[in-house]
């Protein structure tokens, strides 16, 4: 059964960088809009890319929207994720949200890191990828 979108996510990139806005809660209709988003943009993206990932309000989502986001992200993975950089806009994150957020991350064993500031994140971020971007450049 097909349900209309609830929470949204908008996606652009710059560089070997996809941004992401969230604005959650989320059900699976908006979890699978989001990865044909991104995958959309990742036609065009170097083998070694990161994700600038802004958390807007209630980020929370149904536990079978969790296993998509896993799921998903592991196909990310697959196709060359190399780190994650997320922001919580809100003053004070939800602690159950973070906290999903590190295992799943860690158990698919993507570089995760969350940020109070954009600057911080952008420059981690460059940071993550800057190694991968210089093992690419052909050799003299």
């Amino acid at each position: 059964m097909m349900f209309d979108l609830h929470g949204k996510f908008i996606v652009s990139r710059w560089g070997n960088i996809i941004e992401v806005h969230a604005h959650g809660p989320f059900n699976n209709e908006a979890i699978e809009d989001y990865q044909e988003d991104v995958l959309a943009e990742l036609k065009t993206i170097n083998p070694h890319w990161g994700m600038l990932v802004f958390m807007h309000k209630n980020c929370l989502t149904t536990p079978e929207g969790g296993e998509k986001l896993k799921e998903h992200a592991k196909i990310r993975q697959d196709l060359g994720l190399k780190a994650i950089a997320l922001i919580f806009t809100d003053e004070e994150p939800i602690q159950f949200v973070k906290d999903n957020l590190t295992n799943f991350y860690q158990y698919l064993g993507i570089t995760a890191q969350f940020f109070q500031q954009q600057v911080a994140a952008q420059q981690w971020l460059d940071a993550q990828l800057a190694p991968m971007e210089q093992d690419s450049l052909p050799r003299e």
